[in-house]
């Protein structure tokens, strides 16, 4: 029998559990938990957290989900191994082979943290991202997307490689900026296009239009 907890808590200012197959109340330190299994689902405003087991710390309003783990907020989606969502922060943690995507963008990492309120977030570990039709690889990448434009600003570090169809840029941190469609690449940046190869201090990338410092 599902548990339904729908209304116990005001959705947007908390995470309260909606429903459950099997929940089972412990205190552990003095401390409230909820273990919880079968068809979990969590919310908090337009987030919604599902999972098949997963545990709820109600004094520090931490949820930690496994197994069967996704994540849905407006049209962003999110797949991984585990999630660790600090709701007082409005912070998820999502860790082991975590993707996000929606319908601009598509973020690979080993971990990703996304601050759910301003639809940010950092990507740590073997970081993918595939966007306009590039594909960019780095240890680690910072980004936030604003509601005009379809696509994300970031910052990508170390062993960047940045790939689209015509040529290669690689560097050691290469900075994005979807509002004015600019990418700045710093730390030994190198371009490498047909029998071209473009080396200096700093290069700038408008599109088509390419400004070496």
């Amino acid at each position: 029998i599902s548990i339904h907890l729908g209304n116990l808590v005001n959705a947007r200012d908390r995470l309260y559990l909606k429903q459950a197959d099997i929940l089972e109340n412990k205190t552990i330190n003095g401390e409230s938990v909820k273990f919880i299994n079968g068809n979990v689902i969590f919310s908090k405003g337009n987030l919604t957290l599902n999972c098949n087991q997963g545990r709820h710390y109600e004094k520090n309003d931490l949820a930690i989900l496994f197994d069967n783990v996704s994540a849905v907020q407006n049209q962003r989606n999110l797949t991984c191994d585990t999630i660790k969502f600090f709701s007082k922060e409005n912070m998820l943690l999502s860790i082991g082979e975590a993707h996000v995507w929606d319908k601009d963008y598509e973020l690979h990492a080993d971990s990703i943290t996304i601050f759910t309120d301003i639809d940010s977030g950092i990507a740590v570990g073997n970081v993918k991202l595939l966007q306009k039709g590039q594909i960019i690889n780095a240890n680690r990448i910072e980004y936030q997307k604003d509601n005009k434009y379809n696509g994300i600003s970031y910052t990508a570090i170390g062993n960047v490689i940045i790939n689209d169809s015509s040529r290669i840029a690689t560097c050691g941190k290469a900075e994005y900026n979807r509002n004015i469609e600019q990418t700045i690449l710093f730390i030994e940046p190198e371009i490498k296009e047909s029998d071209r190869i473009i080396r200096g201090d700093q290069i700038v990338l408008n599109y088509e239009k390419e400004k070496l410092n």
